[in-house]
């Protein structure tokens, strides 16, 4: 009598079969910090708006943002009846959304702090430049016999503390080329400022320009010489247009 195939045991891998793996403890702690690194970096970069507050708010520049952003996402959002009822739940949505991201956010900050995951303004603080430049705004107002300083961006001025950051890349652009209509709407931005503050003396032309200043070097500074020698350069002239004096 033949003897009978022995039949395959069910624990001995068949073919084609793939061994399962076991990990090891050092695998699995590797792989929870793994994850754990990957989660708080994620949600330490989602994006969020500026932080604002209701001084912020109320600066003439953020009030006419606002409004134009809105003005033209209202459309967009019919199931609000009127742009304020929008622009007040948009921005209570915003302020609840930042509360809670800040919160959660303060979980992961010492971690990141620790491994040095986070943003740090080291990057920024190298040598500072040779030649910075300062920009400065005019106004020549109907019965002016000259030109008067509106805007003074010199580090430290109440202009410059008054001003928000955006206003400072806009500045910076602004010697780029192609920037010519930027010139003419920013200087109509400056125009519309001294006539709220001036209504009766209203703006007939904008003069903004740069003071190129040069950095004294740290031997220079320690002997107590601090001159920056301002020099005026890229110089911008803007009329009033007949159809917008007042």
């Amino acid at each position: 009598m033949a003897e009978a195939e022995a039949v395959p045991s069910s624990k001995q891998p068949q073919r084609g079969q793939r061994k399962k793996r076991t990990f090891t403890r050092k695998e699995k702690l590797l792989t929870v910090f793994v994850t754990w690194h990957l989660v708080a970096v994620i949600f330490y970069v989602l994006p969020y708006p500026p932080y604002f507050d209701e001084e912020n708010l109320n600066r003439p520049e953020s009030k006419e943002e606002l409004h134009l952003l809105f003005s033209s996402l209202k459309p967009f959002a019919p199931w609000w009846d009127t742009q304020e009822e929008m622009q007040t739940k948009v921005l209570r949505a915003v302020r609840v959304y930042m509360d809670g991201y800040f919160q959660i956010r303060k979980v992961f900050e010492p971690y990141l702090e620790a491994t040095g995951s986070t943003q740090t303004w080291n990057l920024f603080a190298g040598t500072p430049p040779k030649y910075p430049h300062v920009f400065m705004v005019d106004i020549y107002y109907r019965g002016a016999k000259d030109w008067v300083p509106f805007q003074n961006m010199n580090w430290g001025t109440p202009d410059y503390e008054a001003t928000h950051f955006r206003h400072f890349e806009v500045m910076g652009n602004l010697v780029a080329p192609g920037w010519h209509h930027h010139r003419q709407w920013y200087a109509a931005y400056w125009a519309r400022r001294w006539n709220q503050l001036h209504p009766s003396q209203p703006a007939v032309s904008v003069r903004f320009y740069y003071l190129r200043l040069t950095t004294p070097s740290a031997a220079q500074v320690q002997a107590g010489d601090n001159d920056r020698h301002p020099t005026r350069v890229l110089e911008w002239y803007w009329h009033v247009p007949p159809e917008q004096a007042r």
